[in-house]
């Protein structure tokens, strides 16, 4: 059954339109959000905003988000559901994919929780192409910043960058570096 949870489609360069993949709601994921990285063999990679699992967030009671990957045919695999362990994030936003197909990202929620961030200051985390998931760093809400959200980029050396919302000198966020 095919429900609401968000659509995945392909539009050419004569404007039409094919749907690769429509989210069915619940445990694949609702809401797909940020763009979509694509490996060299074509499979495409991203997060949903809720869906996945729905008993443990802090926040969203819709779910806390899904890391997917779908193939050329329209297969979905999860590969990792936010709110499973103790600060593991949630609500994940950006992307970024290496050559061995491990997604970078980084959560809105989840990670340290303090009186500056009561759900959570956001993690950047590490899915690897077989679904381990990693936390690589929890903002604590000072001068690192909170509530990491948006796209990271790497450079040659493998160092990621990304931005905050919060924290940060006045509370306006900060753009940070994670180095290997």
């Amino acid at each position: 059954m095919q429900g609401n949870g968000g659509t995945l489609f392909k539009l050419d360069t004569a404007g039409k339109l094919t749907t690769l993949y429509t989210f069915p709601e619940g445990a694949d994921g609702t809401s797909p959000r940020w763009h979509l990285l694509r490996n060299a063999g074509g499979v495409f990679y991203g997060v949903t905003q809720f869906g996945g699992n729905t008993t443990d967030c802090k926040v969203a009671s819709a779910g806390c988000g899904v890391v997917f990957a779908v193939t050329s045919s329209a297969k979905e695999r999860v590969l990792h559901t936010f709110g499973k362990t103790v600060n593991s994030g949630e609500e994940p936003s950006g992307g970024l994919l290496d050559k061995a197909s491990n997604f970078y990202g980084v959560t809105v929620y989840g990670g340290s929780v303090n009186s500056s961030c009561t759900f959570g200051c956001g993690v950047v985390y590490r899915v690897s192409n077989s679904g381990k998931y990693s936390v690589l760093y929890r903002f604590t809400g000072g001068g690192d910043g909170a509530l990491p959200s948006g796209s990271l980029t790497e450079d040659a050396s493998g160092n990621i960058y990304g931005a905050t919302d919060s924290g940060g000198s006045g509370n306006n966020g900060v753009i940070y570096e994670l180095t290997r």
